[in-house]
């Protein structure tokens, strides 16, 4: 029996259920990006008011504040590229995943050539 490997715009035997485990990773990574660049921002607002409610009073900035400014700057740094990645990849995998799929079906059922188009 004679084997052959197709080559066609970069298939490397990569099948449709692995496109969208990806579309369902990176729409996981842009839900967390967003979460985090809003937490952040809420955060960063709260510890400047914090900071700047607590110098009124005795003229040095809280710990709390400054920790609470901190940790919303760091959310709101993290944020943004998961955000960004995460979206630009559900998009691009997505598209991947509805292209027309061509493939030799071995099953007991049905033998033959198969064209899938999905829309």
């Amino acid at each position: 029996m004679l084997t052959g490997r197709t080559f066609a715009q970069n298939s490397d035997n990569v099948d449709n259920t692995d496109y969208v485990k990806k579309v369902e990773k990176y729409r996981r990574m842009k839900i967390t990006g967003t979460t985090l660049t809003i937490m952040g921002s809420v955060l960063c607002a709260l510890g400047t008011v914090v900071m700047v409610d607590s110098t009124v009073d005795d003229g040095e900035p809280s710990d709390a504040g400054v920790a609470t400014l901190v940790a919303g700057h760091i959310a709101f740094a993290t944020g943004i590229p998961l955000w960004i990645i995460g979206s630009n990849n559900q998009k691009k995998y997505s598209k991947l995943a509805q292209q027309v799929n061509v493939r030799i079906n071995t099953t007991p059922r049905s033998h033959g050539l198969t064209l899938t188009y999905r829309f």
